[in-house]
């Protein structure tokens, strides 16, 4: 009867070690599901939080580049317009002087000028004076623009001689394949 008592206990404490196994894995299988779950929970919050974010960025930044898309596109038909009644250079710098104020009160705070080549000279909005060094036509925004052939481009981003800052650039070669305008702003940060 002894024997059978030892092995009814030895059968006793083997199915409560066997239960307490059990319970643990099930307890450790639930705990790596549920972090399965929140971890995969997390990541998809996190991803659709950045897909909302960058859509946001990209309509801001689709604003702030179609607004210089306008300046030069509007800019463009006024000068070429000038240009075929014969307006002086000094008449043109005047109305670029006069867009410029305009964008940068009205329009654009951090907008940096509408300039350009015409008639073979250097003709800014805001009224900077490059080095006597300087030549337009070897600047990437000239470039761009003749490459683009009469239609308004988005220049690659680049120093900017003037302000020492990174710019975004939207130039266009007007009509008679030699005077171009150019529409800068700094970069959005």
């Amino acid at each position: 009867i002894r024997l059978s008592l030892v092995g009814s206990e030895m059968c006793i404490r083997d199915r409560y070690i066997a239960t307490l196994i059990v319970c643990f894995l099930a307890i450790a299988i639930l705990s790596f599901c549920t972090i399965q779950a929140f971890y995969k929970k997390s990541v998809n919050d996190t991803l659709s939080l950045g897909e909302s974010a960058l859509k946001q960025q990209k309509e801001q930044m689709d604003a702030y580049l179609s607004r210089g898309m306008d300046a030069v596109e509007v800019t463009a038909i006024n000068i070429e317009y000038m240009l075929r009644e014969n307006y002086s250079n000094d008449d043109i710098l005047s109305y670029l002087k006069q867009e410029s104020k305009y964008y940068k009160e009205d329009v654009d705070v951090n907008f940096t000028g509408i300039y350009g080549v015409i008639n073979d000279e250097y003709l800014d909005g805001i009224g900077w004076q490059p080095e006597n060094d300087y030549v337009p036509q070897d600047r990437e925004w000239y470039k761009a623009a003749v490459k683009a052939d009469g239609e308004s481009t988005f220049v690659q981003p680049y120093l900017d001689a003037q302000t020492n800052t990174i710019m975004v650039s939207i130039s266009r070669l007007l009509e008679d394949k030699k005077s171009c305008l150019l529409y800068t702003s700094p970069s959005p940060r």
